[in-house]
């Protein structure tokens, strides 16, 4: 009989390429993590793992014990989920919720206060991260619902629309001769780098290059420079009171959460979900 704690930390070790993640996803220690490998490799009579100082290298035999490991858990994922769902509308447990700085800061806010108040016994935990570690970490089943601004598209996961939207070019109203603050090179600046000089005939003159959207907003409302944001971010009247649109609908954009389909049916996670849509 394999030991399932055993052979998840067998399958979290090779899905993170690492023992120490998996020590840290499982909260546990390395040398547990390592002795477990080893009693699984014991009791299977079998290698699973090419045994290199620093790399996390599966056998033949343990490629297919992952495979088939990844069926057991997401089944059980499932399984969970309808036990859940006969709690007589009860949410237990916790939610991970990863996501970019902005979003946490100017979209997570209202659907959390609605979910706590009607869901007290639920814990929340957020992971604030850049759109491609928050993919990365619901990928590594570190977290249970991804929300991103990105094109970030997987085969084996659900994703829902929160809003669509598009990237505009702001300044302070009132002020010329505006330098403008851009984050690192994406689609959106590329683009906007275009229509800016076709438009204005020269190349767009550039504050400084940041990768936080509420940064930049915060300058602008300061009058210090200009910036290219995502519209969401001034949507309110008050939001708009001190900003002036140079180009609007320069690049589109879509505000996504993503979850595995092994915890697309979670109770927890298609409430909170549903809150987001109704924030």
């Amino acid at each position: 009989m394999i030991n399932m704690y055993s052979l998840k930390y067998f399958y979290d070790s090779c899905r993170l390429k690492s023992m120490t993640k998996a020590a840290e996803l499982n909260h546990v220690s390395r040398p547990a993590i390592s002795q477990a490998i080893k009693k699984l490799e014991e009791d299977l009579n079998i290698s699973l793992l090419n045994h290199k100082r620093r790399e996390i290298e599966p056998t033949s035999s343990g490629l297919l014990l992952i495979k088939e490991a990844e069926s057991i858990f997401e089944k059980l994922e499932t399984t969970y989920s309808m036990l859940k769902d006969n709690s007589k509308g009860k949410l237990y447990g916790t939610l991970r919720i990863g996501s970019v700085r902005t979003l946490a800061a100017f979209k997570l806010h209202g659907a959390i206060r609605s979910f706590r108040e009607e869901h007290e016994n639920v814990e929340i935990k957020i992971q604030v991260r850049r759109a491609e570690e928050t993919v990365q970490k619901l990928i590594n089943r570190e977290i249970d619902i991804a929300l991103f601004l990105g094109e970030d598209l997987l085969p084996g996961y659900k994703y829902t629309i929160l809003k669509k939207g598009h990237f505009c070019l702001v300044k302070p109203k009132g002020k010329k001769n505006i330098q403008y603050a851009v984050t690192q090179p994406r689609p959106e600046v590329q683009n906007l780098k275009t229509i800016f000089e076709m438009k204005f005939g020269n190349s767009l003159p550039l504050f400084a290059e940041i990768s936080s959207w509420d940064a930049i907003l915060s300058w602008v409302q300061k009058g210090i420079c200009g910036g290219l944001l995502p519209d969401f971010l001034f949507e309110t009247r008050e939001s708009k009171k001190n900003i002036s649109v140079v180009l609007d609908k320069v690049w589109p954009y879509e505000i996504k959460a993503m979850v595995s389909t092994a915890k697309a049916n979670d109770p927890i996670v298609k409430t909170f979900i549903e809150k987001l849509i109704a924030d």
